[in-house]
């Protein structure tokens, strides 16, 4: 699990100076966080189809993105461990890896502009 919050804390700092960049010269922001993750069951040919994308809204900020995207890949997790029937031994997984893990943001909008009366 430690090297998915290590890849998690990288791939959300990229992201959040991506979408901070995005901010500052189009004016833009966006309102959905999504997780995605591909994982592989020893034996199981299929299981890399049964982990699913999870989606949260967005909170800008690189920490509070892994926060949220830790949230979602533990939640994406317990639905793919349930459907592959693996049990997780004090802290450790039995005969299953993550083998592509991405992070991104949509639902990107113009930020409204103030009108001057």
């Amino acid at each position: 699990m430690l090297v998915v919050e290590h890849w998690l804390n990288e791939l959300c700092e990229e992201l959040c100076e991506r979408l901070q960049s995005d901010l500052n010269q189009n004016k833009r922001i966006a309102h959905t966080l999504t997780l995605h993750a591909r994982a592989f069951k020893a034996g199981d040919s299929e299981s890399h189809n049964k982990f699913p994308s999870k989606s949260c809204p967005l909170r800008y900020g690189a920490a509070k993105m892994k926060e949220d995207a830790l949230y979602l890949f533990q939640a994406g997790l317990r639905d793919y461990l349930g459907s592959c029937r693996i049990k997780i031994h004090g802290g450790q997984h039995s005969g299953w890896r993550i083998t592509s893990l991405s992070v991104s943001a949509s639902k990107i909008v113009p930020i409204p502009s103030v009108s001057s009366y």
